[in-house]
């Protein structure tokens, strides 16, 4: 995909981007709601997440670092891809289960006061990875509205349409990916341990 195609293919997603932001930002709130009516419920939220998570705590170094990537970037693939046979649920999920997860992990650490902490541990990874999940989701919405166009007998080539979205995983999801996992590994940490 040559720059000036890149250029206009992003130019094209801008709908779908702003809808998945969209939906990202309602999910916060919902994660926060979550939290503020049912603690309960959010603090099995958390448990579960430890449970699940919880092996990552066990690892470090370039070990972590590989296993947030690959985490990261085969959810963001199923995001954007499992799209065409969902006709959009997985995207929307995707981006809904990662919002309420958040909204609730920070609301938990604002009625405890440590709001600061919840700051410090997301927003330097998250100034790539939050783009990443957005793009890959708005990538899966753009996938099923061709899906949907194809169906109804309008004039479109889907062979065209996934390579050109390929090609835009590759060249600009990925990075993203592989940069926060750099940063989540090796500089978020030492943030936390400088603030602790």
């Amino acid at each position: 995909m040559p720059n000036s195609t890149s250029s206009n293919y992003i130019i094209s997603l801008k709908p779908y981007a702003i809808l998945s932001a969209g939906l990202f930002a309602l999910s916060l709130i919902n994660g926060y709601l979550i939290t503020a009516l049912d603690p309960d419920g959010a603090i099995e939220i958390m448990r579960n997440l430890q449970e699940t998570y919880g092996s990552l705590s066990e690892t470090e170094g370039l070990e972590l670092m590989f296993r947030i990537f690959i985490n990261n970037a085969v959810k963001s693939f199923l995001a954007a891809y499992a799209a065409i046979i969902t006709l959009g649920i997985a995207p929307f999920v995707f981006l809904w289960v990662n919002g309420v997860i958040a909204g609730v992990v920070a609301a938990i650490l604002y009625f405890d006061g440590q709001f600061a902490t919840f700051l410090i541990g997301i927003t330097p990874h998250g100034i790539l990875e939050i783009p990443a999940l957005i793009l890959s989701s708005a990538l899966g919405f753009r996938f099923a509205k061709a899906v949907f166009t194809k169906i109804s007998r309008k004039k479109i080539i889907l062979s065209t349409e996934l390579k050109n979205g390929s090609l835009f995983f590759l060249k600009v999801i990925i990075p993203l990916l592989i940069g926060a996992a750099i940063i989540e590994t090796f500089i978020t940490p030492y943030l936390l341990n400088m603030r602790s």
